[in-house]
């Protein structure tokens, strides 16, 4: 993993203070802009934006909405300062670097009296909505980044595994500006809070 020296003054600066709020009046002020695509954007992604505002409350991080293939795009083009996708496959690009953040199995969720309608959507959103209605049987990531789309809906996972891999990427040959290293920092200590919530909530009667 390459890491850049403002990474590492902000992982030193976080461990003197024991605090990232505290590590945070180093005056980082200004605009962060970040894009991931629609489903992340309502899933982890506004956990990792509540920890930014509050180690961070002179910095705004801009989220751009796009499809996995823009997200690529911007980062590459230095559109936006860095993005998430979610992979199946390792990101081999000669231009961008990524950091892993979570892998999550993919399972079949279905109704637990489901009679297998097969429906064919592309957008997780769409398939957990008809799933819940009894439309048909879908494959969806599913784990403490990535819970049950309803109490009704059950889960299994598909054999052989497969998985969804999550990773933050920017460009290779373009260090990031300290805001922007700042704001990396906290989605990549987000993802555990971002699990911890989720489990809490799948644990409640």
């Amino acid at each position: 993993m390459n890491v850049s020296l403002q990474q590492l003054k902000v992982f030193v600066a976080v461990a003197r203070e024991r605090s990232f709020t505290r590590a945070a009046y180093d005056g980082h002020t200004g605009v962060v802009v970040f894009a991931s695509n629609p489903v992340m954007s309502s899933n982890w992604v506004p956990q990792a934006l509540a920890q930014c505002a509050a180690a961070f409350p002179g910095l705004v991080v801009s989220v751009k909405d796009q499809s996995q293939s823009a997200v690529l795009a911007s980062v590459e083009h230095g559109e936006v300062d860095f993005g998430a996708v979610c992979v199946a496959e390792s990101i081999n690009h000669p231009l961008l670097h990524a950091q892993v953040l979570f892998t999550t199995p993919l399972h079949a969720v279905m109704l637990a009296a489901s009679d297998l309608k097969h429906q064919e959507v592309g957008h997780v959103a769409a398939v957990a909505r008809m799933v819940e209605l009894g439309l048909g049987v879908g494959i969806l990531p599913v784990d403490s980044h990535w819970p049950l789309p309803g109490a009704a809906v059950v889960s299994r996972p598909l054999h052989p595994g497969m998985t969804l891999t999550t990773v933050l990427v920017h460009r290779r040959n373009r260090s990031l500006s300290p805001n922007a290293a700042a704001v990396w920092t906290q989605f990549v200590a987000s993802k555990d809070a971002c699990a911890h919530a989720n489990r809490s909530l799948l644990q409640e009667p």
